[in-house]
């Protein structure tokens, strides 16, 4: 595959997971792997874009976690990779609203923190009265 081809396919996938942290109410924490590759980074795994979905690689740490893990993971998602305390699932792109959340716990993914208008400015003035003190 030529560089610009690359480039093409991977603008295509921070496309596809940006589009998947709004649909996970997640914080934007795009990476990009040793190999250049875009990825949704948590604590305990990260996801790719495969089409014709994504790739959940989950490391939780411990055989145990892994296997909760991946029981819950299972209503949507198809295991490819079974390793002893990690492996890799496929989620199709598009899954139901409440998983999201489940997502969101297994790989340690921040939650999106939707403000009113009315408590930005709140935290705005709260923040320049603190942030500006004479010494």
């Amino acid at each position: 595959m030529d560089q610009e081809a690359l480039n093409n396919q991977r603008r295509q996938d921070r496309e596809r997971l940006l589009q998947l942290t709004d649909a996970l109410d997640s914080t934007r924490q795009l990476q990009r792997d040793d190999c250049g590759d875009y990825c949704i980074e948590g604590r305990t795994g990260k996801i790719y874009h495969a089409p014709p979905g994504f790739l959940l690689v989950v490391y939780p740490g411990s055989t145990r976690g892994w296997n909760v893990a991946k029981a819950q993971l299972l209503e949507f998602c198809t295991i490819t990779q079974d390793g002893e305390d990690e492996g890799c699932l496929r989620m199709q792109l598009s899954f139901p609203k409440q998983h999201a959340d489940l997502v969101r716990r297994i790989l340690h993914l921040r939650k999106r923190r939707i403000l009113s208008e009315e408590r930005r400015m709140k935290l705005q003035q709260a923040g320049a009265k603190y942030r500006f003190k004479s010494a």
